[in-house]
């Protein structure tokens, strides 16, 4: 009986209690009516605090055909709560991300960071840019309290949109070489197999921590090579009304139509 009266007097207090707001109401009302005209403003801080250190997210994939469990047909996830972009001194967009995945039951021992730079050639001129991805784009290495891997791209693309607010959009896939250390003990596979590493990231400008994380995951003689004096292959991604623009205004070729040795007929 006692049960029932517990649960049903809450019931009950809402359907007698009187139409008029108490006072401790009144004044939760007065409050939120002072909060309502600053609530966009307050909005938008809150936006910019939750993505002043830039966001992402990457994916690794065994390419591994010849054993499988292990390394188990699934997906390594692990989403960067940081990513930033500056460009270097020979002038080339670097990107770096920064992710931290814990397990709780084990502590430091499961805890895996994650570092990830990206090095490609200048920053997009329109309103984006596709990259090439080759032996020297990518690095990354997978810290652990048991363990280490590092990685290097040899083939892949990067995909590089800007957006407002000095911020860059991108998406990426990379082939990768691993580069595991000797341990007992392994979170992702050891085996030197390549790996399929994808995903997508929204960076912020930020030079300093962007360099940090580059020179980790260049760290114990991962550096990466000098850079080739003519690169090339990157393409640049017009808008729309680049392309409208481009379309009413045709160029002119002065190369001939026909190859040499073959006349107009």
């Amino acid at each position: 009986m006692r049960t029932f009266l517990h649960s049903t007097f809450p019931i009950l207090h809402s359907l007698l209690r009187p139409a008029w707001p108490s006072h401790g109401e009144v004044r939760t009302c007065h409050r939120v009516a002072w909060l309502r005209p600053w609530a966009p403003m307050l909005a938008a801080i809150a936006t910019l605090t939750a993505g002043c250190s830039g966001s992402g997210r990457v994916n690794f994939v065994s390419l591994n055909m010849t054993d499988i469990d292990p390394p188990p047909a699934k997906a390594w996830q692990f989403d960067a709560a940081e990513c930033y972009w500056w460009l270097d001194d020979q002038g080339d967009l670097n990107i770096a991300l920064r992710s931290v995945r814990d397990a709780g039951l084990l502590g430091k021992l499961g805890r895996v960071e994650l570092c990830i730079s990206f090095v490609l050639d200048g920053p997009p001129a329109g309103s984006g840019r596709n990259y090439p991805i080759r032996q020297r784009e990518v690095r990354a290495v997978a810290l652990n309290a048991m363990q280490t891997h590092r990685f290097t791209s040899f083939a892949g693309i990067a995909g590089v949109s800007t957006l407002p607010n000095q911020r860059y959009r991108g998406s990426f896939r990379a082939w990768m070489h691993a580069h595991s250390e000797m341990s007992m003990f392994n979170v992702m596979p050891n085996r030197p197999s390549p790996l399929l590493c994808f995903g997508n990231f929204e960076a912020v400008y930020d030079p300093a921590r962007g360099r940090a994380l580059r020179e980790r995951s260049e760290s114990s003689g991962f550096a990466r090579p000098a850079k080739p004096r003519a690169p090339g292959g990157a393409t640049t991604r017009q808008s729309p009304a680049e392309n409208a623009s481009a379309a009413s205004h045709p160029t002119v070729s002065d190369t001939p139509t026909n190859s040499p040795g073959q006349s107009n007929r």
